[in-house]
């Protein structure tokens, strides 16, 4: 019984993860504005992960800066 238990859990985790990856590229796939775009995959990010923060980070080659 036990392990059904944990089982079903898993599989509703996955489900709500599922669920989420969907909505969230059917949302960007809409989005025009780069800036936008950003700041609603770093919010879908926080969202999945369940991290207390979340940000976007970019590595500029040229200057070997990582940006954020």
């Amino acid at each position: 019984m036990r392990r059904h238990q944990v089982e079903l859990t898993r599989l509703r985790r996955r489900e709500r993860e599922l669920g989420v990856l969907f909505s969230s590229a059917r949302e960007l796939a809409e989005l025009r504005d780069i800036d936008a775009l950003l700041g609603r995959l770093v919010s879908r990010a926080h969202e999945m992960m369940g991290t207390d923060v979340t940000y976007l980070s970019e590595f500029d080659p040229a200057t070997r800066e990582l940006n954020v």
